[in-house]
């Protein structure tokens, strides 16, 4: 079982939500930013990839739900759910929910990983992190698109 960290709790939080119309006020805002095709940092090969995954509505809300509740048991129990990010700073959950948001609506690379199982809990213990790293990937991809095509052409001169 889980050992609390109570010098990590994040104390009184009155932004965590904590009744059921709360929680899906805040699934209905994750599920606007998954699907939200507007204003995306991503490279288009990422954005057909997902376009091209086919999801359901059922998934969209699931997935948001899963979100919903790592975040909420990330604030309650006051620790990281993954090792890799257990020295992060907690902040106030109203905060990590609008990180969370914003890299749901800017990243579609991000909504896929969210989308897959185990990427949820490294997301929500550091959302800009996981933002910052697909959109590194889009550059690092971009480049090295550009060598092997001018690998290429030298092969074939």
């Amino acid at each position: 079982m889980r050992q609390i960290d109570y010098k990590h709790c994040p104390g009184d939080d009155d932004s965590i939500p904590t009744t059921d119309e709360e929680k899906k006020v805040l699934v209905g805002k994750l599920i606007v930013a998954l699907k939200n095709m507007e204003g995306i940092k991503d490279s288009e090969a990422s954005i057909r990839t997902f376009n091209n995954r086919n999801t359901t509505e059922l998934e969209f809300e699931l997935t948001a739900w899963e979100i919903l509740e790592a975040m909420i048991t990330r604030h309650e129990l006051g620790a990281s759910l993954t090792p890799a990010h257990a020295k992060r700073k907690t902040g106030i959950f109203e905060v990590r929910f609008l990180a969370v948001c914003h890299a749901l609506d800017c990243s579609k690379s991000v909504a896929k990983h969210c989308l897959d199982a185990e990427y949820v809990k490294t997301f929500v213990d550091h959302p800009k992190g996981a933002l910052d790293r697909v959109l590194g990937n889009k550059v690092v991809n971009a480049r090295k698109s550009v060598l092997l095509k001018a690998g290429k052409e030298a092969l074939e001169n």
